[in-house]
């Protein structure tokens, strides 16, 4: 009898072990889960904080060239009013313009250079007035590194069948150089003085925005010129601003009522 009850318990537990074993190769067979990604596909990627850096190794030789362009459309404004222009204080203003985008043109054409681009044509030479700080020093002993190399596949950042940005750049520039010429070129005298100053106006309120958005995805080392460029604009801009006052219609009238008094 008890051997009959111990061989039964026998095979009770030699079943209850098949039965175990039978589960864990089940479970061994089933293909792992999937891993979750971090972020799902309709999840939208998190935002930089505000002010952060967005920066990659071919944000300075955009923002090199792209302010190249910009400068160089000013020196060439400037040339232009310092011809055309009747007035002392117009002519001085375009002089300014002419030595001080000159000079950051050639602090840039320097950078673009570090960086494996061509130098362009060169204006007025010189360092671009940013206060305290030291102009690019070259290749020097103890210069700065130089900034991030143009892309060698491209001239500029152009995605899989994208754009150019600095091939787009160079054209906008163009077209928006000879429009400014051709508005100019039909004005004398006090209306020439006028819309002149009024451009410059608007454009260092554009430029001023332009840089501060550069300085953020820019490398340090451009960045600290940008900073300087950013003062200078500030002060032509303070300059423009005074001086559209001067031609605008409550000057006019100011002088209008002198003459009249004198009279």
């Amino acid at each position: 009898m008890r051997t009959s009850i111990s061989r039964k318990v026998s095979i009770a537990g030699a079943i209850l072990s098949l039965a175990l074993i039978s589960v864990v190769v089940a479970q061994q067979a089933q293909p792992p889960a999937a891993r979750q990604p971090a972020f799902p596909p309709t999840a939208q990627p998190r935002q930089p904080a505000e002010g952060q850096a967005q920066w990659n190794p071919q944000n300075d030789h955009i923002i090199v060239q792209w302010l190249m362009v910009d400068n160089q459309g000013e020196i060439e404004l400037a040339k232009l009013a310092g011809e055309k222009s009747q007035s002392s204080d117009v002519k001085k203003f375009a002089t300014m313009m002419t030595q001080d985008h000159g000079d950051f043109l050639s602090a840039l054409q320097q950078l673009n250079q570090r960086a494996g681009g061509p130098a362009g044509q060169r204006p007025a030479q010189g360092n671009f007035a940013a206060p305290g700080a030291a102009p690019p020093a070259g290749n020097a002993p103890g210069a700065a590194a130089p900034i991030n190399p143009a892309p060698t596949s491209s001239v500029g950042a152009r995605p899989a069948g994208g754009l150019d940005m600095v091939t787009f750049k160079h054209e906008l520039g163009k077209q928006c150089l000879a429009s400014a010429k051709d508005e100019l070129g039909h004005k004398e005298g006090k209306e020439f003085d006028q819309c002149y100053m009024g451009m410059q106006t608007a454009a260092h309120m554009h430029m001023l925005d332009t840089l501060k958005v550069f300085q953020r995805h820019a490398s340090p080392q451009l960045a600290d010129l940008l900073k300087g460029a950013i003062e200078t604009t500030e002060d032509h801009l303070d300059h423009a601003k005074k001086m559209i006052k001067d031609f605008g219609p409550s000057a006019e009238t100011a002088r209008r009522s002198e003459e009249t008094e004198k009279k």
